[in-house]
């Protein structure tokens, strides 16, 4: 899902999209007037214009927050329901994507790919449980003690 600043995103549909359920396009709200309507990018006009005033404009929905750092996901990892009753699959999570809110999204690298793809509860379909790191494994810090004067 696409992200915006406000974390609302303004979904346009056509009538065709309606009758075939299509999802339409989706536009980031850019951020509110002062009565409170969400506004968003005109790009024909190029200026910030309500998103109600087009005409197959459908409704707000939540978008994805901003990434606003990343975190290393050491020791972390994903674990996959697999189909035909195949044990678990586990996978060591690459990192975690801390949004703006605070919220942190944990990311699973693709093998085939070498990409990182944010994990969701939608997003692989399968994805059931996370697990900690397991305490004294190399993922954890070594504690360096007591300061040394």
């Amino acid at each position: 899902m696409a992200s915006s600043p406000t974390g609302w995103l303004a979904r346009f549909q056509t009538a065709e999209e309606r009758e075939t359920k299509q999802p339409g396009r989706l536009a980031p709200v850019t951020r509110w007037d002062e009565n409170g309507l969400a506004l968003i990018v005109d790009e024909a006009a190029g200026r910030l214009v309500p998103a109600r005033e087009f005409d197959n404009f459908v409704a707000l929905v939540p978008g994805d927050r901003p990434v606003v750092a990343a975190l290393p996901a050491a020791g972390w990892r994903a674990v996959y329901a697999q189909d035909g009753g195949q044990p678990d699959y586990v996978e060591d999570l690459v990192g975690w994507a801390v949004h703006d809110n605070g919220y942190a999204t944990p990311i699973a690298a693709d093998p085939e790919l070498m990409i990182g793809e944010p994990l969701t509860t939608t997003s692989p379909a399968n994805a059931v449980r996370l697990l900690p790191p397991v305490p004294g494994s190399h993922a954890h810090p070594v504690n360096p003690g007591p300061p040394v004067d």
